[in-house]
């Protein structure tokens, strides 16, 4: 059964369950809810990868499509989350969060995808970003943001099945010996260990330059990954209602350092934020003054399936 947590505090979530997947996976998923003040909520979804659960990174739209082929959160769950996962035949989307980086004019990505030895999405061919003359001193930079990966490793003594781990490096990270890489999804920046320090070294910050096309320091929706020291994942979204809600990015990295988290890293944020589960819909990042909420089109998510 899938649990879903309705905070009281932000420091304790009182968790209820609720009607949804099969009961071996009591202790697979988490969902939680945390009312940081009154204009801010921060949605957590645990999960521990394990043989009959996977996180897998996925495009909305045909590849190569152009920004009109851009899906909804909404538009993706109506069309494929009843859809077994390609791999497995059998596993199901049991959630989804708003993933990488792309340009909204053209629907090109901005961030490496990479599944099962095929690139995805390649942010070297996306000409808004090579033809614009002001990004060219910082695409070497661009190029080699930190992403989220899946490592399969050697069998080691005791260990006689290769060993799937999950970790947050830069894109031109070298893999550790005996390591493949299964799957790849960049963003950025790197939450933990330093967000500012990592900010500056992935060309999301550079304020003497006026550069911070994330406004960092500024309170906003945010999206993140999150790896715990016992190889949980969570996909964190804070929404945020204006004008005065939302987090900082250091805020949201203090938040997760405080919670446990080892390696944080930020995903597409502001009206991209989104959250998907069976059990609750979906959550949108911004809700404006008057009470709207935007979704925006996407250009790739993070999908957990399971087996149900």
């Amino acid at each position: 059964m899938v649990f879903f947590a309705a905070a009281t505090s932000a420091c304790m979530p009182e968790t209820t369950p609720t009607n949804g997947t099969a009961s071996q996976h009591t202790e697979s998923f988490a969902l939680e809810q945390f009312k940081l003040d009154a204009f801010t909520v921060l949605y957590r979804f645990k999960v521990t990868p394990g043989e009959n659960t996977v996180i897998r990174p996925v495009l909305t739209h045909p590849e190569n499509a152009s920004d009109a082929g851009l899906k909804t959160l909404a538009q993706w769950v109506a069309a494929n989350a009843t859809k077994p996962e390609a791999n497995s035949g059998t596993a199901r989307a049991v959630a989804a969060i708003n993933a990488g980086y792309f340009d909204p004019n053209n629907g090109q990505s901005a961030s490496w995808i990479e599944l099962d030895k095929k690139t995805l999405a390649n942010p070297t061919q996306n000409s808004r970003l090579t033809e614009n003359r002001s990004l060219a001193p910082y695409l070497p930079q661009i190029f080699d943001r930190s992403e989220t990966q899946t490592l399969s490793c050697n069998a080691t003594p005791g260990h006689p099945n290769n060993v799937v781990t999950q970790r947050i490096a830069r894109h031109s990270a070298p893999l550790p010996t005996g390591c493949v890489l299964v799957q790849a999804l960049g963003a950025g920046p790197a939450l933990l260990p330093d967000v500012m320090t990592a900010a500056a070294d992935e060309a999301f910050y550079a304020p003497k330059k006026g550069r911070d096309p994330l406004g960092i320091l500024k309170k906003n929706a945010r999206s993140a990954l999150a790896i715990t020291p016992e190889g949980q994942i969570w996909f964190v979204m804070v929404q945020q209602t204006q004008p005065n809600g939302g987090l900082t990015l250091p805020e949201l990295a203090n938040w997760l350092r405080a919670e446990g988290a080892l390696q944080a890293l930020a995903l597409d944020g502001g009206s991209s934020s989104a959250l998907w589960t069976p059990e609750t819909g979906i959550k949108l990042g911004l809700v404006k003054s008057d009470g709207t909420r935007p979704q925006r089109a996407l250009h790739s998510l993070l999908v957990v399936y399971a087996q149900r």
